[in-house]
């Protein structure tokens, strides 16, 4: 005699394949229902190289696919970039086209204050 998968279908009813030898499920649902890869939180360069390992063997032992793998990876590279940089804060706006340049190869001046309008200065009479 052999146990049955205890998983439960959306519909209620019970899945009737055969458990797998020391695990409630059978392979299918162990995959589904089996523990999820806990990664340590990436504060520094150990934790990011455990992480890369727990992912690794996750992968080997078909836990994990290659997407969820594929996505675990690109978002280690990305805190492994950011340690690297020592998590300076990025404030400025890159530009997205060029600044003006005038006639002479400057940058024209700029004045946060109303323009007035210019009159042509007049001779005082004395």
């Amino acid at each position: 005699m052999y146990r049955n998968c205890r998983h439960v279908h959306p519909n209620g009813r019970m899945c009737k394949s055969p458990a797998m030898r020391g695990c409630l499920f059978g392979y299918f649902h162990a995959r589904l229902h089996g523990p999820a890869v806990e990664l340590p939180a990436p504060d520094d360069a150990a934790s990011l190289r455990e992480s890369t390992a727990r992912v690794v063997r996750a992968l080997a032992s078909a836990r994990i696919d290659q997407g969820r793998a594929k996505l675990l990876f690109y978002g280690l590279q990305i805190a492994t970039q950011m340690l690297k940089s020592g998590n300076r804060s990025r404030t400025a706006i890159p530009r997205a086209t060029p600044p003006m340049q005038s006639s002479n190869g400057q940058p024209p001046e700029r004045s946060h204050a109303p323009q007035q309008q210019s009159t042509p200065a007049t001779a005082r009479k004395g």
